[in-house]
């Protein structure tokens, strides 16, 4: 029979229902629109259409108009045979449903027709009319054929299989989602889904919505990211998986971090992404660990007492400082980051470009001019790849150990020169002991006041001034200077005057004194400031020539006792000034000055919590103020 052939039912109705059941947009709709004109057309009780799954076993009323209307979408489980052709006439005895209300209704009907859809093996869509009134067996065939040419021209029952498949599909999809450990989240022009473990991340309820949530973005410095540069923006505008790591607010208002990736979707039918597939995870506190740890380090690269450099292994270009290289050198982080070799602060360097450096000793300038000698030990730190990342180089400040050395020399000298004073002293003492008896001995044999007594009495004044000079040399050979005690130092000045005065090669220098009345305690070394006295008197002497005045002045200042010794010399010139106190620094080379004893003095200083520094005063001459701490003052 041809579609058009329907008997006494009106062609042109036919086709225009069947007409609205392929427009329907669902497969829902277009069951609903066909149960509706098979009944207006059969001008039947009621009609039903049921969609099955699992073999025909179970199935859901998905559309049902007049007496069926009530069991729309009541699930029901069949447990006769499905079948496999048309049937009419009252319901097979036998027939039987777990759903109550329609086994009652079911029981009424005195007349029906089922007619399945697909007319494949295994019907996805049967449709039932049903009379409660017998119908003629001529108007029930007349339906069979109706419902038959409807399923024909709409093809409900494969679109019907299509959209089980697709359900089918979805279904196991859903599954799968569900079961990835990662957060997962599907958008695309079908809507969006989110499996329980994005929900969980994300702090939405069942009923909530991505839509709930603040979709702003940002960047983990907190910097929002514009839409077109989101994640799955971007990978919808590029075809290219994308990844991330930033800042999302969760429902309950906390901020998190996710990390994950935006891949595109593509359909088959569709040349570009139809949507996105977004995977992630909540890293919050991994990375609160890492910038734990990244601002840790960043302190203790900061903290650390050791100057440290890191540059581009390949260009050498300064790439972080820390701040004892700042200091080391004397310029500002800002103004060393990114310089290139050769850098400002180098003057004697090796060459470090070597691929498997070593350290090694150098000299840096710092930017006030000043010479540093300093030991580099080159380090390279490699990538996970094995290539080369960074150079870092370890500094070392050598001008301390400089010092200590030059200090240890000082020291062997000045116990070498005692040793050798007090074996001259005794030397010198035998013969003066006899000479003086012997002198003694001759004033008592000549008469007083005459020319021989009074030539033996300057001989015996003579021999008592060497007797006091060997004296003081050899109290100065017995002082030692690791000691350190309570010591007046007016005490220390004096005696070091005294000697200085006594064993002077200069008598035309004049030496001036000038002490405060009351004590000036110290906890010094008396040594080691002797040391000092006589290294400034004696760079005072060389400076003045054959005469000029030398003055010390020791007096007690708050907390300070200030020792200060002025010549009447050329004074210092500006151009040396700063440099008057570095190791090996002279300028009486020619007089045999080997640039140690003020960097020593200032040494020494230094040890006893004080300071030794130099002025040109206006009225001429060089000054140079030595200050300690009064004992109890020191920190």
């Amino acid at each position: 029979m041809s579609p058009g052939d329907t008997g006494s039912i009106d062609g042109a109705r036919l086709v225009d229902s069947a007409v609205a059941v392929v427009e329907a947009p669902t497969v829902d709709l277009a069951l609903g629109v066909l149960t509706e004109a098979a009944q207006t057309l059969l001008d039947a009780e009621g009609c039903i259409a049921i969609v099955w799954e699992d073999g025909g076993e179970v199935g859901t009323v998905r559309a049902a108009v007049g007496e069926g209307a009530p069991f729309a979408g009541e699930q029901i489980r069949r447990t006769w045979e499905l079948p496999q052709t048309t049937t009419s006439g009252p319901p097979a005895p036998g027939s039987s449903f777990e759903n109550a209300r329609f086994a009652e209704v079911y029981a009424r009907i005195v007349s029906r027709v089922v007619v399945p859809l697909d007319f494949g093996s295994a019907a996805a869509v049967t449709l039932h009319v049903a009379w409660f009134s017998e119908q003629p067996p001529e108007r029930l065939a007349e339906a069979e054929r109706l419902l038959a040419t409807l399923g024909r021209l709409t093809q409900i029952g494969a679109r019907a299989e299509q959209e089980l498949a697709r359900d089918r599909e979805r279904a196991r999809l859903e599954a799968v989602i569900e079961s990835v450990g990662e957060a997962v989240w599907i958008e695309t022009r079908d809507g969006t889904k989110l499996n329980g473990a994005a929900r969980d991340l994300l702090g939405l309820g069942e009923d909530e919505t991505v839509s709930d949530l603040d979709t702003e973005l940002r960047e983990l410095d907190g910097t929002p990211i514009a839409p077109n540069r989101r994640p799955r923006a971007r990978s919808i505008a590029t075809g290219e998986t994308v990844p991330f790591l930033h800042k999302r607010t969760r429902a309950d208002g906390s901020e998190r971090v996710f990390q994950g990736s935006a891949a595109p979707v593509y359909a088959s039918s569709q040349s570009g992404p139809v949507g996105t597939v977004v995977t992630f995870r909540d890293v919050t506190e991994e990375y609160n660990r890492s910038l734990l740890t990244e601002r840790f380090l960043e302190l203790l690269f900061e903290a650390l007492p050791i100057a440290v450099g890191v540059a581009d292994p390949a260009t050498g270009e300064i790439l972080s400082v820390n701040r004892a290289f700042s200091d080391l050198v004397g310029y500002e982080p800002e103004a060393m980051i990114g310089s290139a070799p050769p850098h400002a602060w180098w003057a004697d360097v090796p060459d470090l470009a070597d691929p498997e450096p070593s350290p090694c000793e150098a000299l840096f300038r710092r930017a006030d001019g000043r010479l540093v000698p300093v030991e580099l030990v080159p380090l390279l730190v490699d990538e996970a790849g094995g290539e080369p990342a960074a150079a870092v180089t370890l500094i070392t400040d050598l001008s301390e150990r400089r010092r200590f050395e030059q200090q240890m020399v000082q020291s062997g000298k000045l116990a070498a020169i005692g040793e050798l004073a007090a074996g001259v002293a005794h030397e010198i003492n035998n013969p003066l002991f006899a000479i003086l008896g012997l002198v003694e001995f001759l004033l008592k044999e000549v008469e007083p006041g005459t020319k021989p007594h009074d030539r033996l009495e300057l001989i015996q004044q003579t021999g008592l001034e060497i007797k006091d000079v060997v004296r003081a040399l050899l109290d100065f050979a017995r002082e030692r200077s690791d000691e350190f005690e309570t010591v007046d130092l007016r005490d220390v000045v004096e005696q070091t005057v005294d000697l200085l005065r006594r064993t002077s090669l200069h008598k035309e220098i004049e030496l001036v004194e000038r002490y405060p009345a009351e004590r000036v305690p110290v906890f010094a070394s008396a040594g080691q400031i002797k040391q000092i006295l006589l290294n400034l008197v004696t760079n005072a002497q060389q400076a003045m020539a054959e005469s000029g005045e030398i003055a010390i002045e020791l007096a007690r200042e708050e907390d300070a006792a200030v020792l200060r010794v002025r010549d009447t010399g050329p004074g210092i010139a500006p151009e040396v000034a700063d440099r008057i106190f570095d190791p090996f620094f002279t300028t009486k080379r020619e007089l045999g000055g080997t640039g140690l004893g003020l960097a020593l003095s200032q040494s020494i200083a230094d040890a006893h919590g004080g300071t030794l520094t130099a002025a040109s005063p206006a009225g001429g001459g060089a000054e140079f103020t030595l200050r300690i701490p009064l004992e109890g003052c020191r920190e």
